[in-house]
């Protein structure tokens, strides 16, 4: 009996991997075939860990159900210190200009969270642990996962407010600056360094935004 209790607790959790995973693909070949950015790290890992926790993998189990702690401990972290490096000016710019856009963002967010916690709370239940205790699983630590997403939160914050606050940065911005005229406030959402033996090569993207326009601008120059 316990056993089947078990099995079909990994049934449920793999078919709605499988699912996810599968609408997962077919978002992003939709937007792939239309040029529109997407990003997302569940896809083809999704239906993979689907099929295997369906089959009855508790290795497998044991490996998402730790995965999902971290990545829902990560997630929470990292909307906990957004308002911290990101200009609250500029999120209140983007919830007026782009209402649509911003509630489909938080519904996604919402729903995403809701399917880590899910698979935390199923594959973390009695039935799974005691088969995961009689087939030899290790059990991994759930506190070790809540630090490491907690840390991987941190440092991207701390990198964020490093990268927006250094000498490069300004330059990105009085680069953007020059371009979009004045009456704009700027963040510097990401830069890169391209070290060579003689010279440093720094592509950036700068928001700049006012009250009717929010515009993302590429810069790109070569230190000596």
């Amino acid at each position: 009996m316990e056993s089947a209790d078990y099995r079909s607790i990994l049934r449920r959790v793999g078919s709605v991997l499988i699912v996810v995973g599968l609408i997962d693909i077919g978002a992003l070949l939709y937007c792939i075939a239309n040029k529109i950015s997407y990003s997302s790290s569940l896809n083809v890992f999704a239906v993979i860990a689907g099929v295997l926790i369906y089959r009855g993998s508790l290795r497998t189990a044991s490996y998402v159900c730790w995965f999902s702690l971290l990545m829902f401990a990560a997630f929470i972290s990292v909307l906990v210190i957004v308002p911290f490096f990101v200009p609250i000016g500029l999120m209140l710019a983007a919830f007026r200009q782009y209402p649509v856009q911003c509630a489909v963002w938080f519904a996604f967010t919402a729903t995403f969270l809701a399917l880590l916690y899910w698979v935390k709370k199923q594959l973390s239940k009695n039935v799974i642990r005691t088969a995961m205790v009689s087939g030899g699983i290790k059990q991994r630590s759930a506190r070790m996962a809540v630090v490491i997403g907690v840390g991987f939160a941190t440092f991207l914050g701390a990198a964020t407010m490093f990268t927006w606050r250094s000498e490069s940065a300004q330059h990105a911005v009085a680069m953007v600056e020059a371009r979009v005229g004045p009456g704009h406030r700027f963040f510097v959402s990401s830069m890169h360094i391209s070290e060579t033996a003689n010279r440093s090569s720094v592509w950036a993207t700068v928001i700049a935004w006012n009250d009717t326009e929010i515009k993302t601008v590429p810069v790109h120059w070569i230190e000596p």
